[in-house]
């Protein structure tokens, strides 16, 4: 008997299976095979993977197993685009080429590879329209598979579909996103809007099960994957919160100790404002309002903690919201919350050294980077490292080795919660001992980087028993 065709998913996170009564967190790529009954899925995704640690720790093993005609959807960019986690991250250029190196393997063991872009997330201006976070790494996948001639599965325009006839405020029901002692599982909340619950998961592979279909890989679909795309339909909406504003406002004041840790009062902020905090201890919701209109609500944690994130993003600017907390027989006093939000990062300003000097083989570079948490140092197309920026701004960035002789430049880009500013490239000029010269090839001044970092320098220690002849 002829074995059905397999179908492997290569992702991160966002695919990976979880427990089958996991509710609010469920990776795609557990539900694709029954979307398809004629195919064989095997979900080979894992948390916090990258086409580097896949290439190196996963790839040979698998395709020790995969059989010629066998389909490979490469699904992974979201940990390699986390420019907030140096340990995960890959520039772009870094990124296309992991990636071509597992293609090129696919290529050599005859299975068949689709390249995939990642679902969409939740992330809606505010005028309602949907949007894709800066520096998503979608576009590079789909240029990778238009320079291979490979089909594309591009999740991100079929799951934004889904949730652009769902709106902002039903299209959370697709995600972790879920208010304190909302769901048993998760008694705390989160706001997720990367990961997706049971109801999103099944939303997407039902899109991708389309797609593949579509692009002629596989014949059959079950007729879920048919389905429009449903979501889990919150107890009450921010909806509810309009109609029940005039009874909440109507209560008296008698609860103290409503609290706003974050964001700071008067801060500065991205787009996508979260608020959070603690209640008195006998409020069931905070509801926050705009010039005297309801946004919404969440419920109060059994922690009294509390957090809450419009369905959209905010503009740029100055605003003002208020929180109260509502119980059955009070409220508390509406609490200011000011906060500016500067969507867009202001790109590092390079003080020191002088664009275009001379430097030595240790140049340090210092400037300022207002608005920032870190600025980040690329060359080439290559990460080189990041340094924090200061309470007052400034920074300080230099190398662990020696730069080596000659003209270089150096990208820098400032980084505020994950998002990255526009680059900004600075040119030097490198005063060393040129390659070659036989000051570093004599064996007592030769030094070796660590493995992997493919670097080398003159050695600054004297070696044993011979007089060192660089100071």
């Amino acid at each position: 008997m002829k074995r059905a065709q397999r179908i492997f998913i290569v992702g991160d996170s966002v695919a990976a299976t979880r427990a089958e009564d996991n509710e609010v967190l469920s990776g795609w790529g557990q539900h694709l095979e029954g979307m398809l009954p004629q195919m064989d899925v095997i979900n080979d995704s894992r948390d916090s993977a990258t086409a580097r640690w896949y290439f190196v720790h996963r790839l040979p093993l698998v395709l020790d197993e995969a059989e010629p005609d066998d389909i490979f959807i490469l699904a992974l960019g979201v940990c390699d685009q986390a420019i907030a986690r140096p340990d995960l991250y890959a520039t772009p250029t870094e990124y296309r080429a992991w990636l071509g190196l597992i293609l090129d393997q696919l290529e050599a063991a005859s299975v068949k590879a689709v390249l995939a872009t990642q679902p969409s997330r939740h992330l809606f201006d505010w005028e309602g329209t949907l949007s894709t976070p800066a520096g998503e790494y979608s576009p590079h996948v789909r240029a990778l598979a238009a320079e291979r001639g490979l089909p594309l599965l591009d999740l991100q325009r079929l799951t934004g579909r889904e949730l652009e006839a769902a709106g902002p405020e039903s299209a959370r029901g697709f995600y972790r996103w879920f208010d304190p002692g909302e769901h048993p599982q998760l008694q705390h909340g989160i706001i997720d809007t990367l990961h997706f619950n049971r109801w999103g998961a099944r939303m997407v592979a039902a899109c991708a099960a389309r797609g593949l279909r579509d692009l002629g890989l596989v014949e059959h679909v079950a007729g879920d994957a048919e389905a429009a795309g449903t979501f889990y339909r919150r107890a009450a909406s921010n909806h509810d919160a309009v109609a029940q504003w005039p009874m909440w406002i109507a209560r008296p004041t008698n609860m103290q100790g409503l609290r706003v840790t974050s964001p700071e009062q008067d801060g500065r902020t991205g787009a996508s404002v979260r608020l959070r905090g603690t209640a008195p201890r006998d409020a069931i919701v905070v509801a926050i309002t705009l010039q005297d209109s309801v946004l919404g609500y969440t419920y109060v944690g059994e922690d009294s903690s509390w957090q809450w994130r419009h369905t959209t993003t905010w503009p740029d600017g100055k605003h003002t919201l208020h929180a109260v907390a509502i119980g059955e027989r009070g409220r508390s006093t509406l609490l200011p919350v000011h906060f500016t939000v500067e969507a867009d990062v202001a790109p590092p300003q390079v003080v020191r050294p002088a664009y275009g000097s001379r430097n030595g083989p240790r140049a340090v570079f210092s400037g300022s980077a207002s608005g920032a948490h870190k600025v980040i140092a690329l060359c080439e197309g290559r990460w080189l490292g990041q340094t924090d920026v200061k309470e007052d701004g400034s920074w300080r960035f230099q190398l662990p080795h020696d730069w080596k002789a000659g003209r270089r430049t150096i990208r820098f880009l400032a980084q505020r919660g994950g998002l990255p500013s526009t680059p900004v490239d600075f040119e030097f000029e490198v005063v060393n001992v040129p390659d070659g010269h036989w000051l570093t090839q004599a064996p007592q001044n030769w030094h070796s980087c660590p493995a992997g970092s493919g670097c080398t320098h003159i050695r600054r220690d004297k070696p044993a028993g011979a007089k060192n002849i660089i100071e």
